[in-house]
């Protein structure tokens, strides 16, 4: 029981790669670069990037009110989703709130494959837009790939919506088998997805602004260090620290995609190690103080029963 736990549960170990990745970056740069760029640091700058970020962070919940609907606990299950999709691979630990009974329903599972989808949108239309404003060595390598990915989430918005698709896979299993009330779930899930097209125009708003703000949070902070980059690069860094932390191998708990967009950051915009360190540092430490503290407040949300749900339409 004990080695099935431990297989099963081997990704929460991850943030440990991340820790040794950094520690050996800090070897390589050295103690004192790290040390100079963080006495430079413009505090003022610093400040207003944690208030955007905090901005960023109850923006995103406040879209799953809308999403969910009041009395749901929306608040609480997006922050428990967000931080289990944090250190899972391919951040399928957002599915968690999946998990508890009192929201284990279609509208849950929907919303939060939706929302997965339009966050991902964002940052891709935004990476687009940046890749194809820079001259980079790469540049065509990254926009095509940004493209792909682009075209698979419209292929999988579609896919989602198709409710005969997943009535036709249930009907395939026999009745009272796990297969087939896995189908009947996912058919649910369908016309919920379908549902939360309504909302589209407003739930889509606030993600582009809510991505918006993550390139501001950018901004503030390497412009805290004196080096304030254009948007072109910071949209490029952004989308590609999504497309990488996406990967099952290198979720954001390895570090992996932090590096990755430092290393652009440094090689276009000559940003020097030493600050891209106390970046990578700062970033880490204030998004947790951040989260964590508004999970805590999230929490709170998650002490009231949610209310019943209406049996959607079969129309």
């Amino acid at each position: 029981m004990g080695s099935v736990q431990q297989k099963r549960y081997w990704w929460r170990h991850l943030w440990l790669i991340g820790v040794a990745l950094y520690l050996v970056a800090l070897w390589f740069i050295g103690w004192d670069k790290l040390r100079a760029a963080i006495t430079g640091i413009n505090l003022y700058w610093f400040a207003a990037t944690v208030v955007v970020l905090f901005a960023a962070q109850w923006l995103r919940a406040l879209k799953w009110l809308y999403a969910l609907g009041p009395r749901r606990n929306a608040i609480g299950i997006h922050f428990l989703s967000k931080a289990a999709g944090e250190w899972s691979p391919g951040r399928m630990g957002e599915f968690a709130p999946l998990l508890m009974p009192a929201h284990r329903n279609a509208r849950v599972g929907a919303w939060i494959a939706v929302d997965r989808l339009l966050e991902m949108t964002g940052t891709l239309a935004l990476g687009i837009v940046g890749f194809a404003g820079l001259q980079f060595a790469n540049r065509r390598v990254m926009l095509g790939l940004a493209a792909a990915v682009m075209v698979c989430i419209v292929l999988a918005f579609y896919a989602l919506s198709r409710r005969s698709l997943f009535e036709r896979l249930a009907l395939r299993f026999p009745e009272g088998t796990r297969r087939r009330r896995i189908g009947v779930m996912l058919t649910a899930m369908s016309h919920e997805v379908r549902l939360s097209f309504a909302k589209l125009p407003v739930t889509g708003s606030l993600t582009l602004i809510a991505c918006l703000l993550d390139l501001l949070v950018a901004y503030l902070l390497l412009g805290s260090f004196g080096y304030p980059l254009g948007f072109y690069l910071l949209a490029a860094g952004k989308c590609l620290h999504a497309l990488v932390a996406a990967l099952p191998v290198t979720p954001n708990a390895t570090g992996v995609p932090f590096f990755t967009t430092a290393v652009l950051f440094h090689e276009v915009a000559g940003v020097p190690e030493g600050v891209l360190a106390a970046v990578i540092g700062l970033s880490i430490v204030i998004t947790n103080l951040v989260f964590w503290s508004s999970f805590g407040l999230g929490a709170l949300d998650m002490r009231r029963r949610p209310a019943p749900l209406a049996e959607p339409s079969k129309d």
